[in-house]
C-alpha cells in the first residue's frame, strides 16, 4: 500500500557569499534594533517608541481611567483639546498650499544654465505628481511631523504586475460565464508614501540627516498574500515560508532562523530593505532569504537614500536624528492645565451639591429618613441648628486667571487664539499685530523644516524620473501568425494644464524615442496637434531621445510664498483705515499726493505699478499723435520644438 506524503517545501541553501551578506545585514539589524531601545534624554529617557506613544496620547486628548489616577467616581477626568486645537491651527497656516518647485538644469560639462530642459523636467515632475493630491501630502505631512516630531517620505518608483480575471461571456439569464486569465500592469508610477517611524531604522541617532546616515532599514511585517504580491517575482521567494514550516525543520537548515523567529508570529513574514551607502548595497531579505542583492540603484555619481525626512522642531542642537513634537514641547503646561482644570471642575461640582453637615443627635433620624426623602419631602429632625450644608465656594476669579495664564504660556509655543480663528474681544489692533508676528515667527521655523522637505522629495522624484521615464516599455502581443512575441514600445506622457509658450494652457505631451534618426519631422508635430485639436484638445508635442536629460544635473528650489501664508488682510485692512482717516481730516494732503498712495495701495495688495499708465494726460488735452505704445508684445504662436532637441547635444 502507498504512503500519502506530506508535500515538502524547497530548502533554501543559499552559497557562502549569500550566507556571509545574510549575516552581515542581520549582524547590522541587531544593532540598529538595539540603538532603537535605549533612552535618549531627549525623549526625557524614553524610547524613540514610548515618545512617540506618548506624543500620539497628546495629541489624541488620551485620558487615563480615574482608578490609574486615584480619583474618585464622581471626580472631573478631561484631558483638555489646548494641544490638538494648537496642532490644527499651526498645520493649517503653515501647509494650506503645496509649494511650487522650480529647477534649474546646470550643464555638468560647463556648469551652464539650460531653460527649456529646465521647463521639461518642471514638467515632467508635475506628471509624476499628477495622480496624488498635493495639498492633501503636504497637510499630512505637517501633521505627521507636529504631532510625532519626525516624518519620513519613501520617494521611489513602483511597477507591479498581478493576474486579473476577464470576462469572455456572460448570460444574463441562466448566470453562465465564462472567464479567463491574464496578467496586467497594475501600477507603473512613481510613489510618495509615508514610512511609520517605528518601521525605520537607523545607523546612528547621532546623524541629523538621512542622508549622511552610514546605513538605513525598512522593516514591515505582513501576511504572505500581500509579501508575494510586491516579491513574488524575485527568484528566491520560492523559499520563503513562515517560521513553522518545513524550511526549518531540518536542524542543518535553521542557520537564520533565531534571527527573527522571535520578532514574527506563525504565519508573519518580516521583509527587510537594507541600504547601505558605505558598501553601496541595497539588500532584500525575508524571513531569512536573500531575495536581492545589488548596488544602490538611485543616483550616479552621488548616491542616495530613497527618503526624504524632516523635523517640526529641533532638541537642544542639530546632533539629533528625530525632532521634538508640539505635543512633547507643550507637555508641562498641557499638564498643569488639565490638573487644573479638573480641580475646577471638581469644586464647581461640590458648591452646587455640597456635603451635608448634621448633629449626632440628629444622626439616626436623617440616615432613616434619606433612604426615602425627595425633592418635595418634609423632613423633621430635633435640633435643626444641628443640620446645615458644608460650606463650597466656587471657583474664584484669582483661580480662573491662573487657568487664562497657563493657557497663555502654551500660546509662547505655538499660536493664540486670534490666530486659531476665536474672536476675542477687548484686544486692539496693535495686540493683534504683535500676536501675528510672534506666531509668524514660530511658524517661520516650521515652515523652513516644510520647504526642506519638498526639496528633498523633489531631488528623489527627479532620480526617479531619469531612471526609469525614458526606458522601453516591454509588453507580450500576439503576432500574425498568433505567436507570443516581445514588443517594445517607449514611452509618452501627457502633461495637462501645461504653460505653453504663447501664454496658454493647455495638454504638454512629450515622447522619449531611441535615436536621433527616430526624431520626428516639424511637419509630423503640426499634423499631430492638429489632429489633437479635432478632437478638442490644445495639445503640443515635443519628443527627445533617452539621453536627453543626460549630463546635466537638476536642483530644485521652493518659491517660499506659495507655502508660507501671507497675512495679506492685515496689510489691506491697515491701509484702508490709514486712507479713511486721510480723507476727512487732511483732504488737501489726499489730494496733492494720489499717486504716491496708489502705489501704498497696489503694494497692500502684492501687485506691481508697471502695468498701470501713472502718466495721465491733462483733461480736454489728447495724447500726441504718434506716441509709440507701451503694450508688451504679443508672444507668437506655434508648437514647442520637438525634432530639434536631438540636435542640441
Amino acid at each position: 500500500m502507498q504512503e500519502n506524503k506530506k508535500p515538502t517545501t524547497e530548502l533554501y541553501n543559499p552559497p557562502d557569499k549569500e550566507r556571509e551578506e545574510i549575516t552581515f545585514i542581520y549582524k547590522e539589524i541587531g544593532d540598529m534594533i538595539e540603538a532603537r531601545n535605549q533612552t535618549y534624554r531627549q525623549f526625557n529617557n524614553r524610547t524613540l517608541i514610548q515618545f512617540i506613544d506618548d506624543s500620539e496620547k497628546r495629541l489624541q486628548g488620551y485620558v487615563p481611567d480615574r482608578e490609574s489616577q486615584d480619583k474618585e467616581e464622581w471626580q472631573s477626568n478631561v484631558f483638555t483639546q489646548a494641544t490638538r486645537n494648537k496642532t490644527k491651527a499651526i498645520v493649517a497656516a503653515v501647509a494650506s498650499n503645496p509649494p511650487k518647485t522650480p529647477i534649474q538644469a546646470t550643464s555638468l560639462v560647463d556648469q551652464s544654465f539650460d531653460v527649456r530642459r529646465s521647463e521639461y523636467m518642471e514638467q515632467l515632475v508635475k506628471h509624476a505628481r499628477s495622480k496624488s493630491n498635493p495639498e492633501v501630502d503636504i497637510f499630512w505631512e505637517a501633521w505627521e511631523a507636529a504631532g510625532k516630531g519626525t516624518v519620513i517620505k519613501y520617494i521611489g518608483y513602483l511597477k507591479s504586475v498581478q493576474k486579473r480575471k476577464f470576462i469572455k461571456s456572460y448570460n444574463l439569464e441562466t448566470g453562465d460565464m465564462e472567464f479567463g486569465e491574464k496578467e496586467v500592469v497594475v501600477s507603473d508610477e512613481c510613489v510618495d508614501v509615508f514610512v511609520p517611524l517605528n518601521e525605520l531604522f537607523i545607523k546612528d541617532f547621532y546623524i541629523h540627516n538621512i542622508q549622511d546616515q552610514p546605513a538605513i532599514a525598512w522593516i514591515r511585517y505582513t501576511d504572505r498574500t500581500t509579501a508575494e504580491m510586491e516579491l513574488g517575482k524575485y527568484k528566491n521567494w520560492k523559499y520563503c515560508y513562515g517560521k513553522n514550516s518545513d524550511q526549518y525543520k531540518s536542524d542543518t537548515q535553521t542557520f537564520f532562523l533565531e534571527k527573527f523567529q522571535t520578532r514574527v508570529d506563525e504565519e508573519e513574514y518580516e521583509v527587510i530593505k537594507y541600504y547601505n551607502k558605505v558598501k553601496d548595497m541595497y539588500c532584500i531579505v525575508c524571513n531569512g532569504v536573500l531575495l536581492l542583492s545589488a548596488p544602490l540603484l538611485w543616483g550616479l555619481r552621488k548616491k542616495k537614500y530613497p527618503f526624504g525626512k524632516q523635523i517640526f522642531e529641533p532638541f537642544a542642537g542639530i546632533s539629533f536624528f528625530y525632532g521634538n513634537s508640539l505635543p512633547n514641547a507643550n507637555m508641562d503646561t498641557q499638564d498643569v492645565m488639565n490638573t487644573l482644570y479638573n480641580m475646577s471642575l471638581d469644586k464647581t461640582y461640590r458648591s452646587l451639591n455640597p456635603q451635608l453637615l448634621v448633629g449626632t443627635k440628629n444622626k439616626d433620624l436623617l440616615e432613616m429618613e434619606n433612604e426615602s426623602v425627595g425633592m418635595e419631602d418634609t423632613v423633621y429632625v430635633d435640633d435643626v441648628s444641628q443640620v446645615k450644608y458644608l460650606e463650597n465656594n466656587g471657583i474664584t476669579s484669582s483661580e480662573m486667571a491662573m487657568i487664562k495664564f497657563v493657557g497663555q504660556q502654551m500660546d509662547l509655543g505655538s499660536v493664540d487664539v486670534n490666530q486659531q480663528g476665536i474672536a476675542n474681544r477687548g484686544v486692539t489692533a496693535r495686540e493683534i499685530v504683535i500676536a501675528n508676528e510672534n506666531a509668524k515667527r514660530i511658524k517661520g521655523i516650521f515652515f523652513t523644516f516644510l520647504s526642506d522637505l519638498w526639496v528633498q522629495k523633489t531631488r528623489l522624484l527627479i532620480t526617479n524620473i531619469l531612471m526609469h521615464y525614458p526606458l522601453p516599455k516591454i509588453e507580450k502581443i500576439i503576432g500574425k501568425e498568433g505567436k507570443e512575441v516581445i514588443k517594445e514600445t517607449f514611452p509618452t506622457y501627457f502633461i495637462k494644464n501645461a504653460d505653453f509658450p504663447n501664454g496658454k494652457k493647455g495638454t504638454l505631451v512629450i515622447q522619449f524615442v531611441a535615436s536621433k534618426d527616430k526624431l520626428p519631422s516639424r511637419d509630423d508635430l503640426d499634423i499631430y496637434e492638429e489632429m489633437m485639436k479635432l478632437k478638442g484638445i490644445d495639445a503640443q508635442k515635443v519628443v527627445m531621445t533617452t539621453d536627453y536629460f543626460n549630463d546635466y544635473e537638476y536642483e530644485p528650489e521652493v518659491v517660499t510664498d506659495s507655502l508660507y501664508q501671507q497675512d495679506f488682510a492685515q496689510d489691506q485692512a491697515v491701509f484702508m483705515e490709514k486712507l479713511r482717516v486721510m480723507m476727512l481730516a487732511f483732504p488737501e494732503i489726499f489730494a496733492s499726493n494720489k499717486r504716491v498712495l496708489f502705489e501704498d495701495f497696489m503694494r497692500a495688495y502684492k501687485e506691481k505699478t508697471d502695468k498701470y499708465n501713472l502718466e495721465t494726460p491733462p483733461i480736454g488735452m489728447p495724447a500726441p499723435a504718434g506716441m509709440p505704445t507701451t503694450e508688451a508684445p504679443v508672444p507668437t504662436t506655434g508648437p514647442v520644438e520637438g525634432a530639434g532637441l536631438g540636435k542640441l547635444k
